[in-house]
Formats: structure tokens, C-alpha cells, sequence
């Protein structure tokens, strides 16, 4: 059975072992918009060494148990991010497959187009 999923807005993430942040800083692009950025270091499939420069989008924090609306559906890490000039509400969820291997799934929501209050 040929499973099909929506990945509009979603993602799954898993753990990378032997990833190390190498060096943090601010890079500046054309925008004019100084960039908090991360050098990461890992090794690729063949063995090579990588180095990859990530550009922060926002941050996400753990959401407490006790404030999680509902335990099953709230997420386990929650945050805003900025991408191409838009807003997203971002969630992270604990997960495991099917054969067990454990991973992160996460879900976005543009929220650049929500109306503002009108107070």
C-alpha cells in the first residue's frame, strides 16, 4: 500500500549524532538584515567531513505539561519563526515509528496573514 501524506507545512526530524556547533555569529546579506547564524560540523554517508552554515529562523521552547491545552494533541515544543518576510507558529511533536525508531514530527501555520485585533 503506497502510503501518500501531505508535507506542505510539516517536517520530521531525527536525531544526528556526531553533529558539533563549531561557531555562532551574525552574517549580513543584501537585505540589510543581520542573520544569526551557526557553523555545524558533521560527517556525511561517505565519511567526509561537512561543514554547514544554518541561519536561525526563530526560536522554540519546551511546553510544560501543564500548560499543553490537551496531552495528547498540544505540542511538545512550540515557537515563532520568520521566513521569507512571514510568520509561522511552529510545533514539535515526540514521536516513534513503526519499527520503533524514534523522531520529531512538526507542523507550521502562517500566521503573517492573520487579522490584527482591532484594539
Amino acid at each position: 500500500m503506497d502510503k501518500k501524506y501531505e508535507t506542505k507545512n510539516r517536517g520530521a526530524f531525527f536525531v544526528e549524532s556526531g553533529s558539533e556547533v563549531l561557531e555562532s555569529g551574525n552574517h549580513e546579506f543584501h537585505d540589510g538584515v543581520k542573520h544569526y547564524a551557526k557553523i555545524i560540523r558533521s560527517t556525511g554517508k561517505d565519511g567526509k567531513t561537512k561543514l554547514e552554515f544554518c541561519i536561525s529562523l526563530g526560536m522554540i521552547y519546551e511546553v510544560p505539561e501543564e500548560e499543553k491545552l490537551d496531552p495528547v494533541k498540544s505540542p511538545d515544543f512550540a515557537g515563532r519563526l520568520t521566513y521569507c518576510g512571514r510568520t509561522f507558529k511552529l510545533g514539535k511533536w515526540r514521536k516513534s515509528s513503526e519499527s520503533g525508531m524514534d523522531y520529531w514530527s512538526s507542523s507550521s501555520t502562517d500566521v503573517t496573514e492573520e487579522p490584527e485585533a482591532p484594539f
